[in-house]
């Protein structure tokens, strides 16, 4: 696996990690709230895993990462916004936090609060990026694993890829499919479809159009 799915795959609920995307690095932490970890087992071939992440930065910002060992390219969302393709997720604990500018320290550190604010401040204002809809799907599709992954009943691979090319929102596809929002995020990340959607379900979906 590559350093970031290395990191994804390695956190665990209450970690706190640096992340840093194509577009952003954010200077505070985030908290890894929750994880969903799935083992596939193909009828040939070795098994793999995906993993989910669920992240919370400051001002209870949501963010949530999602991929499959061995991926070189992983989406950060936040609600129903694309933030960026991740160029660091690293483990707090093992990261040598070298504070610049020894003089802020000598102060009492109260500048540090006011920093993080500021920092904070800066990302929410920082241009957010539209998720991808409608795309080249077929580029997308024809490099899939050819492992066979255990759908559930009644769904197929087309199913999916054709819900996600219809449906922006995650709960969207999940409500087609007939299948709960978890094992959609699941399905689409195994079958390189999540990047097309929007990590949006629940309660924060019933105001998400749909592409048509």
């Amino acid at each position: 696996m590559s350093e970031l799915t290395d990191g994804v795959f390695a956190v665990e609920p209450g970690d706190e990690v640096r992340v840093a995307t194509d577009r952003y690095e954010w200077s505070s932490p985030m908290d890894v709230q929750d994880i969903e970890h799935v083992e596939w087992t193909p009828t040939d071939g070795e098994p793999w895993a995906t993993r989910t992440v669920e992240l919370e930065g400051g001002y209870s910002t949501e963010f949530v990462v999602s991929c499959s060992e061995g991926d070189t390219e992983i989406a950060l969302h936040s609600g129903d916004k694309l933030r960026g393709y991740l160029e660091r997720f690293e483990v707090l604990e093992d990261v040598d936090d070298t504070e610049p500018d020894d003089s802020e320290t000598e102060d009492g550190g109260a500048d540090e609060g006011s920093d993080g604010e500021q920092d904070e401040e800066d990302e929410l204002s920082a241009v957010d990026i539209e998720t991808p809809g409608d795309g080249d799907d077929d580029q997308d599709a024809g490099d899939e694993d050819d492992a066979d992954i255990a759908l559930p009943d009644g769904v197929s691979e087309q199913d999916v890829r054709d819900a996600c090319k219809k449906h922006q929102a995650l709960g969207a596809v999940a409500e087609v499919l007939e299948i709960p929002a978890a094992c959609a995020r699941t399905v689409t990340v195994a079958l390189g479809c999540y990047q097309h959607v929007s990590d949006v379900t629940g309660t924060r979906y019933g105001g998400v159009a749909d592409v048509k």
